[in-house]
């Protein structure tokens, strides 16, 4: 067993476990752990998985227990041996004890337990009780253990069942070697080995996940292989006959199922008619001397099974490079043709055109939109969209080169109900904008294959420009704030976008964060783009629907501005009334005109100059100039008049008919009417 661990040391242990004393002593030279093979030496363990589920478990038999051979693991649990009673085998099944709740393990057939003298992280085994091994009570098998239906050979020397070989003990004469054909016999004793140990697999599945259906398959391909490899030591009829004695079968599985197995390995396998090199199955070639003494018996010998061990890793090894090599080959993307040259080679392309949205968003660019919540996010994305379809210019103010094909929007986060309805509110040609609703669903971004899938369905369908709403919801790594994972996948973005999908742009919507000046999260996402589209709102005006737009970026600056939002249509325009500061000052204005023009009323003909005094004897807060502005802005709403006076002098005079003022924040613009509320 391998040093300071409970696993065997090689594969196919069951038929190169021995009782020789010289192998033995050679493995513990090495640091080996030893375990014994409780099929092989004819015993049954009890094995104690808690503290006292031993003393529980003799508490319950229907007889007592005699005393028997005990060791100790280095944690302190026992291992109780008994030889079965009369020739009977057992499997090495637990299902009665869990059944009662007793932690206790069972190893018979197909087992084996650490010995005494090895060493785990937590100690060495040891004997607790030195005593006979006893004969386990006939009452206490039949109630306690699972008996395989089968008469194991006649023990030898009293220590357990001889091992039954396949063709005849002496090694066989022919094209192979006596140590070939001794390696070939073992190694179909190891595969009989494991198919004994599947009877007690529950229902038939290892714990490994494949159960009798694939285990009997692999069985009888190796078998078969066997057989090619010397068909006169290992003759075919033989190895099926043994194969369908040993492979286990129950209600479910029955022998015509083995005998299905065996067919299709005879004809998947049999085939390779050709015999194997005598050289790559002599384990003499590969066997060497042990401490300068030669290895008296081949395959037996620690160094003779380490060195097959290692030439089998050392396979496996070149098997899993080249399957990588191939898969690798075979999964990866087509060449990419980098965009390379000298200047000269480069000055000679014809230029491409300036921009897709002049002033805006450049060509072939990639650009972000940084929105505060409740700013129109979705409605803004909705607009440029249209506009990249129709040619129209966005917002009323900038030119756009539109687009030849499609415009996709990956919707991550709105129902595709709803986005539909906007769609069509705007008035967008349907058959030219591709719409992707991917909330609830698998992020394709988190399987390469289905964002492969995505790609080429935008391929399909002419796709030119790609609209993703929002980044929050289509990244798929663990933590927006790490700058190396958002990286990772604004890469994949443009990957995706550009090679997959064969688009030109790409726009990503984000999240602000709590100041609504920056994006959420990593500035990762502002360093990818070419341009950053800001929405904003001004908070000092909760009540205020009106939404503000500024961008920058590579040849991008362009000032901030109140947007307009059309209810009817869902069109989004500029107004050109500047920036939040300029409404601020506006609403301040607009708030002290109805108090100026009760000045005016009160007194017709009052000077510019005498506003402000009467606003300060009225008790109005406001700041200088502030009168002169406010009375302005009531004569552009048709509320007063004014009319020149001495020399510079400028008289004020109410107008005649009822005086009405919009409510705060509202917009009576001539020409342009109601502002309405903000866009969803």
């Amino acid at each position: 067993m391998k040093a300071l661990e409970k696993s065997p040391a090689i594969t196919g242990w069951q038929a190169a476990s021995t009782r020789d004393l010289d192998t033995i002593k050679g493995w513990v030279r090495r640091g080996f752990n030893l375990g014994i093979d409780t099929e092989k030496s004819g015993v049954i363990g009890i094995d104690e998985d808690a503290a006292g589920a031993l003393d529980d478990w003799a508490a319950l038999c229907p007889v007592d227990l005699p005393p028997t051979f005990v060791t100790r693991s280095g944690s302190g649990g026992r291992h109780a041996l008994f030889r079965p009673p009369g020739r009977a085998l057992f499997r090495s099944s637990n299902l009665r004890f869990r059944s009662a709740g007793m932690r206790i393990d069972v190893k018979a057939r197909g087992g084996f337990l650490v010995a005494p003298g090895s060493v785990m992280p937590k100690g060495a085994y040891g004997i607790a009780e030195d005593a006979a091994i006893a004969e386990l009570p006939a009452q206490v098998a039949e109630a306690w253990l699972r008996p395989v239906e089968a008469v194991a050979p006649a023990p030898v020397d009293g220590l357990g069942p001889k091992p039954t070989f396949i063709a005849s003990e002496e090694p066989q004469e022919g094209p192979f070697p006596a140590s070939a054909v001794e390696y070939l016999r073992a190694a179909a004793e190891g595969e009989f080995q494991g198919l004994r140990a599947a009877w007690e697999w529950s229902e038939g599945e290892h714990p490994n996940g494949y159960g009798w259906r694939q285990l009997t398959l692999n069985v009888a391909n190796r078998l078969v292989l066997v057989a090619n490899a010397a068909p006169d030591a290992f003759p075919l009829a033989v190895l099926r006959e043994r194969f369908l004695a040993e492979a286990p079968t129950d209600p479910g599985w029955t022998p015509a199922d083995n005998e299905a197995r065996w067919a299709d390995a005879v004809e998947d396998i049999g085939g390779w008619a050709k015999p194997i090199p005598a050289s790559a199955l002599d384990p003499a070639a590969v066997f060497s001397a042990v401490d300068g003494e030669q290895a008296p018996r081949g395959s037996e010998t620690p160094a003779g099974i380490f060195e097959l061990e290692v030439a089998r890793e050392v396979q496996r090894l070149q098997v899993r490079e080249e399957a990588r090599r191939r898969f690798e080959a075979a999964h990866a993307p087509q060449p990419t043709e980098w965009d390379a040259g000298t200047l000269t080679d480069h000055l000679l392309k014809p230029p491409p055109p300036a921009a897709r949205v002049e002033g805006l968003i450049p060509w072939e660019a990639s650009t972000t939109i940084v929105a505060q919540r409740k700013t129109g996010k979705t409605t803004f994305e909705l607009n440029l969209a249209r506009s990249l379809i129709t040619g129209e210019p966005f917002l009323g103010a900038f030119d756009v080169r539109p687009v030849d094909g499609r415009v996709a929007f990956l919707n991550f986060e709105v129902s595709g109900a709803q986005i539909t309805g906007w769609a069509a509110d705007l008035g967008i040609d349907p058959e030219r904008f591709f719409l992707v609703n991917l909330r609830g669903v698998a992020n394709p971004f988190a399987t390469p294959s289905e964002l492969d899938r995505l790609g080429a369905l935008l391929r399909r369908h002419e796709v030119e420009s790609i609209i993703v709403d929002p980044f929050g919801r289509a990244f798929t790594g663990e933590s927006q704030n790490d700058a190396g994972q958002v990286q990772s996948w604004l890469l994949e973005l443009d990957r995706f976008a550009r090679a997959e999908a064969g688009a030109r742009d790409v726009v990503l919507s984000v999240h602000a964060g709590w100041d609504g000046e920056r994006t959420r999260g990593s500035s990762a996402v502002e360093d990818w783009g070419d341009s950053l589209i800001y929405l904003t709102k001004d908070p000092e005006a909760k009540d205020d629907p009106a939404r503000f737009l500024r961008a920058d970026g590579r040849d991008i600056d362009v000032a901030e501005d109140q947007l307009h939002f059309d209810r009817t249509t869902r069109l989004l325009t500029l107004t050109g009334r500047g920036s939040r500061r300029a409404s601020r000052a506006a609403r301040k204005i607009n708030s002290l005109m109805p108090a100026v023009v009760e000045v005016i009323e009160a007194e017709p003909g009052i000077k510019t100059g005498e506003i402000e005094s009467r606003l300060r004897t009225a008790g109005c807060a406001f700041q200088k100039g502030d009168g002169p502005q406010a009375a302005k802005a009531a004569e552009a709403a048709n509320l007063v008049r004014s009319e020149p006076g001495k020399g510079t002098t400028v008289r004020w005079f109410p107008r005649p008919g009822s005086v009405h003022f919009p409510p705060d924040g509202e917009d009576e613009t001539p020409g342009e009417g109601p502002r309405g509320g903000a866009p969803k």
